[in-house]
């Protein structure tokens, strides 16, 4: 599913730029998004829908990821949850260094910072954006797909 809908946004990036095709394009671009986390979340994909119980399917395009706070905080916990020890390009090497991730969020801002034996390391990756909830899921799609690639 992914690949056809990173298709469809290469081919509307071939159009000549109107309304409807920026309206597609961004359409696209947050059914990828809410896609990336339903994986990362570990919701596994069945002909174009996400399981995430054995009762509990849904499309797709009703990833409420973007929209909803009931769906995004379940993912805020299971970012701060995480135990990244020392994964490369984030410290200098040290074994003894144990880096978890936090999550900071105001207003229309939100920050993901790194600790590393109680200390902070670094605001990581943050956002400004018309809403908290907007900043809050950028930011957790970049963060993702940092994760992703240095896992």
């Amino acid at each position: 599913m992914k690949t056809i809908l990173k298709q469809k946004l290469q081919d509307l990036s071939l159009q000549p730029i109107t309304e409807d095709v920026i309206c597609n394009q961004k359409y696209i671009e947050r059914i990828l998004n809410n896609i990336t986390i339903a994986e990362f979340m570990g919701y596994k994909e069945s002909e174009g829908n996400f399981l995430k119980s054995i009762i509990d399917t849904c499309h797709e395009c009703d990833l409420k990821f973007h929209s909803s706070w009931d769906w995004l905080m379940p993912v805020v916990e299971k970012i701060e949850s995480l135990q990244l020890g020392n994964i490369k390009n984030l410290l200098p090497d040290d074994e003894h260094f144990n880096c978890c991730p936090g999550v900071e969020m105001d207003r229309d801002y939100c920050n993901i910072y790194i600790q590393a034996d109680m200390r902070l390391v670094d605001n990581f990756i943050e956002n400004l954006a018309n809403t908290k909830l907007e900043a809050t899921y950028i930011t957790i799609i970049e963060f993702i797909e940092w994760y992703n690639k240095n896992k």
